[in-house]
C-alpha cells in the first residue's frame, strides 16, 4: 500500500513539473548502498547568502512508521561554537548532504546526494550522533521521468518524531506567532549589494502571510533543477497539494541559546516562486510561479487624533484561522500595549465572491468582555469557519476590511434582578415582566417594567390543561435567537442571517416570548409535508426554494421585541416563566378551594 502512495505522488508531480523538466538528475545514494561510518559533507547558510560546508558522518539506517532515516553525526561549521557541541540548527531543515565530492560547485556537478539534514535529537552527549536525515531515495528517486514527493497521501510526520525512545524534532523555522514580535520582516528587501543565486543549501522561507508582519516557515533547498526546488526534507504543513508563496532569503545570523541554535532569516532576493507540493519527505515548488490569490486583510485603527492601518496577503492554509486571529492582535498590541482596557466600535466588511457581503458593526465593552480587539478577529475567523463549512474556501474571499474605533468604555448596566407581577394567568390575560439593572460604576439603579399578553387561544394551541410562556430577557452579548433559520443552508441565506444577528445593539434588551404555535401553522406544516413527497426510490434534484416549503421543525412561537434604549452597554441574561392556565381549570380549582373550606369548617 505504502509504494502504490508513493507512486500515485510521483504522478502528481510529474504532473505538474512534467516528464522533460528533469535534467539535472543527481546522482542519489540508495539505502540499500549506506555503509555507516562514510564521511560526507553538508551545505547550509550560516550567515548572509552564500552556503557554507559542515562535516557529517553517515551512521545506520533506523525504521520510523515504516519509512526508513538515517542517522548522522554533524560537526564543525563556521560558528564559534562547532555543531558538535550545540547540534543541528533550526533553519537547517533540508541542507543537503553529499558522498563523493570536496565543496558545493563539485558535489551539484559529480557528487552523490544522500539525503536531507531534517530532525536533530532533543538531546545528546558530544561524540555520538546527533541528528537524522531524510535519504534522496525518498525525495528524489527518479520514478517514471521524474522525481516523487510524497503528497498527504503518504506517511505524514509530524514535527517531532520518537525512536527508540529518543525525541527528533525538524529543523525548520516557524516562529510561534504570538512570539513574532522580535523577528524581523521577513519580506523586506535586501540591498542591491546582497545578492546570491537560490542554489542547494540555500535558505528560503514559505509565507502563510505577507504584508506589515509577514509570517512563514524557513529552512534550505535540497536540490535545485531548473525552475524546479525542492526543500526541507519533513512536511510544511502535510496538506499535500497547496499553493503557497516563496521566497530566496539572507540570514541576518545564527543565534545560540542554552536552549538550542537558530537562524535568523532577514530580508529577501529577487528569486521568488511558489510551493506546491507539501509532503511527507519534502516541499516542492516552482520558481516564478505566480502563487494563487490570497486574501487582502486590511485593519485600519484610531485613537483619538492618531491612526494605524495594518496590510496583509493572508494565505489560504491550514494556519489561516490562527493567523487571522492573532497577526492583528500582535500588532496592535505592539502599538498599543496592553488591549485588555480598550472598548471598541467597529465596523467589519467581508467580500464574498458572488454573494452578498457580511457587513459586521457594533461596539464592545472592556468591562463587560476582557480584550474585545481579540475577540472581534474570534468573531471574524468564525464567520469564515461557517462560510468553509458551506462550500466557501479561502479562495471565496475577495478581501476582509476592518475599521476599529478605541473610545472610552460606556456606562455598564447589569443585572440587578428580574422577576414577574405574577406567576399564573388565564388566557387573554396581562402580566407584567419586570427588569432591575445597576449601573456599575454609579451605583445607579433602574427598573423597566413591560406589558406580556397571554393569546385567548392559548388553549386551542395547548389543549385542556396548564402551560407556559416562557419569557427570555437577554442583551446583544447574551442574545440567542429562538427562531430557526430560514428553510435552505445556502452561503445567501447565511450571509442574509449573519448581517441581522451579528449587528444586534448593545444599549437595548431583546425580549423573546415562547409559547405553543398557532393551530393554523401546524395544519400549514401537515399540507406541506404531504406535498412535499417526490416519487418513491428516485433521487430528485431540488431547488433552493423547495426547501422553504418543507414542514418546520419548531414546536414554539417567537414573539421578539425591544426595550427602549439605555445610555451605555448591557449586560444581562434572565428566564422567566409565567404558567398559564384555561379558565376551566381556574373554576374547578376555586370550587374545590371552596369544598376544602368548608370540609375544614365542619371539622372544627
Amino acid at each position: 500500500m505504502k509504494c502504490f502512495f508513493r507512486l500515485l505522488s510521483a504522478f502528481l508531480l510529474v504532473g505538474l513539473f512534467g516528464v522533460d523538466a528533469f535534467a539535472n538528475i543527481p546522482k542519489i545514494l540508495l539505502l540499500k548502498d549506506l555503509k555507516p561510518g562514510t564521511l560526507a559533507i553538508g551545505f547550509s547558510v550560516f550567515k548572509g547568502v552564500e552556503p557554507l560546508p559542515f562535516n557529517v558522518v553517515l551512521g545506520e539506517s533506523i525504521d520510523k512508521m515504516g519509512s526508513r532515516f538515517i542517522l548522522a553525526r554533524i560537526s564543525g561549521g563556521p560558528m564559534d561554537t562547532p555543531l558538535e557541541k550545540i547540534g543541528a540548527i533550526s533553519g537547517m531543515s533540508g541542507s543537503p548532504i553529499f558522498v563523493n565530492c570536496t565543496d558545493l560547485g563539485d558535489c551539484i556537478k559529480n557528487g552523490t546526494l544522500v539525503g536531507a539534514l531534517s530532525y536533530r535529537i532533543g538531546s545528546f552527549i558530544e561524540g555520538g550522533m546527533n541528528c537524522l536525515l531524510t535519504p534522496a531515495e525518498y525525495m528524489l528517486g527518479s520514478r517514471f521521468g521524474g522525481y516523487m514527493a510524497a503528497s498527504q497521501l503518504s506517511n505524514r510526520m509530524s514535527s517531532k518524531i520518537n525512536i527508540e525512545g529518543k525525541e527528533f524534532v525538524n529543523l525548520m523555522v516557524l516562529p510561534k506567532i504570538d512570539g513574532l514580535g522580535s523577528q524581523a520582516t521577513l519580506d523586506q528587501k535586501c540591498d542591491e549589494s546582497v545578492k546570491g543565486e537560490l542554489k542547494p543549501g540555500s535558505m528560503v522561507t514559505v509565507f502563510l502571510t505577507k504584508g506589515t508582519i509577514s509570517f512563514g516557515g524557513s529552512g534550505t533547498v535540497v536540490w535545485r533543477d531548473g525552475d524546479e526546488i525542492y526543500i526541507f526534507g519533513h512536511p510544511f504543513l502535510g496538506t499535500g497539494m497547496i499553493n503557497y508563496p516563496f521566497v530566496h532569503v539572507a540570514v541576518a545570523d545564527t543565534v545560540q541559546t542554552p536552549t538550542g541554535a537558530y537562524k535568523l532569516p532577514s530580508c529577501s532576493l529577487d528569486t521568488e516562486g511558489t510551493m506546491l507540493v507539501d509532503g511527507a519527505f519534502e516541499v516542492a515548488g516552482l520558481i516564478d510561479r505566480t502563487p494563487a490569490p490570497t486574501i487582502p486583510l486590511k485593519v485600519e485603527l484610531h485613537l483619538n487624533d492618531n491612526g494605524a492601518i495594518m496590510e496583509e496577503d493572508v494565505v489560504p492554509s491550514p494556519m489561516m484561522s490562527d493567523v487571522i486571529k492573532q497577526i492583528p492582535v500582535l500588532w496592535a498590541g505592539q502599538l498599543l500595549g496592553d488591549l485588555n482596557t480598550l472598548s471598541i466600535a467597529y465596523q467589519v466588511r467581508i467580500v464574498v465572491k458572488n454573494n452578498p457581503e457580511i457587513f459586521l458593526k457594533n461596539i464592545t465593552s472592556a468591562r463587560a468582555e476582557g480584550n474585545p480587539f481579540a475577540k472581534l478577529f474570534g468573531k471574524i475567523d468564525a464567520t469564515l469557519q461557517k462560510l468553509d463549512a458551506l462550500g466557501v474556501s479561502g479562495y471565496g474571499i475577495e478581501k476582509i476590511d476592518v475599521h476599529v474605533d478605541f473610545i472610552e468604555s460606556p456606562n455598564i448596566w447589569i443585572k440587578k434582578t428580574a422577576f414577574l407581577s405574577q406567576k399564573e394567568a388565564t388566557p387573554g390575560e396581562v402580566i407584567y415582566a419586570n427588569v432591575v439593572l445597576e449601573e456599575v460604576s454609579s451605583g445607579t439603579i433602574k427598573q423597566m417594567s413591560f406589558p406580556v399578553k397571554v393569546p385567548l387561544d392559548f388553549k386551542d394551541r395547548m389543549g385542556v390543561g396548564a402551560s407556559s410562556v416562557d419569557i427570555l430577557i437577554q442583551s446583544s452579548g447574551k442574545f440567542t435567537d429562538k427562531k430557526s433559520p430560514v428553510g435552505g443552508a445556502s452561503v445567501g441565506d447565511f450571509v442574509r442571517q449573519l448581517n441581522q444577528t451579528m449587528n444586534y445593539k448593545t444599549n437595548v434588551l431583546y425580549i423573546q416570548q415562547i409559547m405553543p404555535r398557532l393551530k393554523s401553522d401546524e395544519e400549514t406544516d401537515g399540507a406541506n409535508a404531504k406535498t412535499s413527497v417526490k416519487p418513491a426510490w428516485k433521487w430528485t434534484e431540488l431547488q433552493e426554494g423547495d426547501l422553504r416549503l418543507f414542514p418546520s421543525n419548531d414546536k414554539s412561537e417567537i414573539v421578539l421585541t425591544l426595550s427602549p434604549e439605555l445610555k451605555g452597554f448591557i449586560d444581562f441574561d434572565a428566564t422567566l416563566s409565567l404558567e398559564v392556565k384555561d379558565e376551566e381549570a381556574v373554576v374547578l380549582e376555586k370550587k374545590e378551594s371552596k369544598k376544602r373550606k368548608w370540609f375544614d369548617f365542619l371539622k372544627k
